[in-house]
This record gives C-alpha cells, sequence and structure tokens, in this order.
C-alpha cells in the first residue's frame, strides 16, 4: 500500500480531525493549519499507544516532558475554541472510531521518517479511507522534506558536504514567506452537543484517563527543576529567543565548553515538535544583522549547520529505512563490541574513573 499523499486540502468538511504525533505545537504547523484554512471545524487528538510505549525504551524524562507538552496543548487548543484528545490505544483501530463518532469527513497529519511510523501510518490511512473519510497528509518536521533533493544522479545524499551546500541553497531560494513561521490558529469550532454525547458514549472517561496515566508514568522523573529541556509550546519559544540573543553569537566555541551554557537545549523541543524547524531557522536569521563580527557570522551558520545535520539524518532513515535496525554499510553490521556489562554499568552511573566523562553521566542522570 502506498503512503498518504502530500494533496491540496480537500475544502467544504464539516469537521476535520488532526493527529498530532512529533508536532506538540499549535504555531507553524503545516498541517494543522492547512486543516484550519478547509474550515474551522477542528478537532485535535494524540493517541498513547502502549504497543509503542512498551516497545521502546521510554525514559521517565521523556515521559515526563511529553506528558507537560499535551497539557499545554490542551490548553492551547481550548483556548482556540476546540479541544485536544488524549486517547489511549492502538491508532489503527481508534482513529477510524473517533473520526466516525465525531463525524469528522478528514482526517489530518504531518508525516514521519521512520520505518515504522510510515508502515503505522499506511495502516491507519487505509482503515479510514475503507471507512469512507479522507486523508490529508503532508511535510512539517523538516525545512526541506527528505524527497525534495537528490544528488546530480538523481540519488539520496550520502555525504553531509554536499547536502549541506544544496539543502542551504534551497533555503536560500524559497521566498521570504515560505520559511515565515505562522501564528497559532483562532476562533476554531468545537464538537456540537450530539457530537460532544456521542463521544462520551463512545469513550466513557477515556480522554481524561490517558493523560493522567501518561502523567503517572513520568512522574518518576526527579529532574524536572535541572532539565535543560523545558515541555510545552510557551517554554520552547523562549528558550529558542533566550539563546538566539545571547549563547547563539558565540555558538561555535560555546557548544565545546561543558562549564558553559553554550547550547540551545531545544532537542527535546525539535524532537516533539514544540518547536518547529521554521521557527528555529527564522531566529538564526532574525540575528544575522546584530552579529557584527566574522566569528559571530561564522556561529550563526554552525548552528545552521547542525539543523541541516538533523535534517541530513531523517532524509537518511526515510530512503534507507534499513538504517533503524543497524549501520547502512556492511562491514560495520558486525562490529566486534567488547560487549562488557560490568564497564558499560559503569559508564552509565559515572563511575568509571575518567572526571570528565563521570561528571557528565552524573549530569545525564540527574537533569535527564
Amino acid at each position: 500500500m502506498s503512503e498518504p499523499a502530500s494533496a491540496s486540502a480537500p475544502e467544504g468538511s464539516t469537521r476535520w480531525l488532526f493527529w498530532h504525533r512529533r508536532d506538540l505545537r499549535l504555531a507553524d504547523n503545516l498541517g494543522l493549519a492547512a486543516a484550519c484554512r478547509a474550515t474551522p471545524a477542528v478537532t485535535g487528538v494524540y493517541v498513547i499507544d502502549p504497543a509503542e510505549l512498551a516497545a521502546a525504551d521510554q525514559s521517565a524524562a521523556r515521559l515526563w516532558f511529553l506528558a507537560e507538552s499535551l497539557r499545554e496543548l490542551q490548553q492551547g487548543w481550548r483556548a482556540a475554541g476546540s479541544q485536544l484528545l488524549v486517547l489511549d490505544g492502538d491508532p489503527v483501530a481508534l482513529l477510524p472510531r473517533l473520526a466516525a463518532t465525531i463525524g469528522a469527513a478528514v482526517v489530518a497529519w504531518n508525516r514521519e521518517v521512520e520505518p515504522a511510523g510510515r508502515e503505522r501510518d499506511r495502516r491507519v490511512a487505509a482503515a479510514l479511507q475503507a471507512s469512507g473519510r479522507k486523508v490529508f497528509a503532508g511535510w512539517d518536521q523538516l525545512l526541506v522534506p527528505p524527497d525534495a533533493l537528490s544528488t546530480g544522479s538523481g540519488d539520496p545524499y550520502r555525504v553531509y558536504g554536499p547536502y549541506w551546500r544544496r539543502w542551504r541553497q534551497q533555503l536560500e531560494e524559497r521566498p521570504a514567506a515560505a520559511l515565515t513561521p505562522t501564528p497559532a490558529p483562532g476562533g476554531l469550532h468545537d464538537l456540537d452537543t450530539a457530537a460532544s454525547k456521542a463521544l462520551a458514549s463512545a469513550l466513557p472517561g477515556e480522554p481524561a484517563k490517558a493523560l493522567e496515566d501518561l502523567a503517572n508514568l513520568g512522574a518518576a522523573f526527579a529532574g524536572a527543576d535541572l532539565c535543560p529541556c523545558r515541555p510545552g509550546e510557551t517554554a520552547a519559544r523562549e528558550q529558542l529567543e533566550a539563546f538566539s540573543h545571547a549563547a547563539l553569537l558565540h555558538y561555535e566555541s560555546g557548544r565545546n565548553l561543558p562549564g558553559e551554557a553554550g547550547t540551545s537545549g531545544l532537542s527535546a523541543a525539535l524532537r516533539f515538535g514544540t518547536l518547529s524547524p521554521r521557527q528555529a531557522w527564522a531566529a538564526a536569521q532574525a540575528m544575522r544583522p546584530a552579529a557584527g563580527s566574522a566569528e559571530q557570522q561564522q556561529a550563526i551558520t554552525v548552528w545552521e549547520q547542525e539543523l541541516a545535520w538533523r535534517e541530513f539524518y531523517q532524509q537518511a532513515l526515510f530512503h534507507f529505512p534499513a538504517l533503524a535496525d543497524g549501520a547502512y554499510r556492511a562491514q560495520w553490521r558486525h562490529f566486534p563490541w567488547e560487549n562488557d556489562p560490568v564497564r558499560f554499568g559503569a559508564w552509565c552511573e559515572g563511575l568509571t574513573g575518567v572526571p570528565i566523562v563521570d561528571a557528565a553521566m552524573r549530569q545525564l542522570n540527574a537533569s535527564g
């Protein structure tokens, strides 16, 4: 089955359902913006898939970040005039049932690059289309979609240097409006009385319970006050602003000094999508006029290159899904790792006896 294609948003739908995944924000969310342009009757949903929680090594810090970000996102949806449902279950079975219950004619989401996520999306799209619903899926989590760049021979890039140059060139050639972050939607229409009653009957108590269960899983994280990654869309924007007006101009050297706060602390925000890559790029461009020296201009370029590294690896995973399970090159797939559990445990706990390594690991353990 083919993937749900990027397409023009259908017009005139009575209600759309927008499925959040790695885009836990309202502002500058391309898929959500497309839904809101089609109709003000949009409802949000996030599905906590127990199979994913069981299969992945979900740290308490990650679950805490996710739960707190979803809490804020729910508040944002209410302020916009609608609501975000947080549900627990298999999205392949749950989303068609939810769409039918609330009368959503279209279900929209932003595409992902991971093989498992793409396969899940294909199954969800098939189930929705089999029930008579339309699907809208487009790119949001990358500045340049993974299938938009190729070498002169038409192949995906395997080397970062040429990729960076072509990636930067494409951004420079785009109209400014295409890279300008968009504001959060407002004036949305919530479910009417009949749909609300149908939802309460079909999923009694489930929306409130799912988020509470997730928060309880994240409650084991004791480093919330120390964690440099702050959950939620508001905190991500504040962190970006603080970083861009201070550490960004000294990023090239400051990022390599453990005793300085020289990095952005935005890795989790970009991973969970509480911040968009367009917001990050726009902040860097806004600081260009304030960079008064060649060193400061270079510092901004280095941070842009870090954004490009993020996208380089994601386009590689998109084109070479086997990377999800191991090395790309055959000679590294059977690397003779030492695999000493005692030494590995010492490294994890910061007990190797190497001061800089131990200090870093203890900080990671405490701060998440």
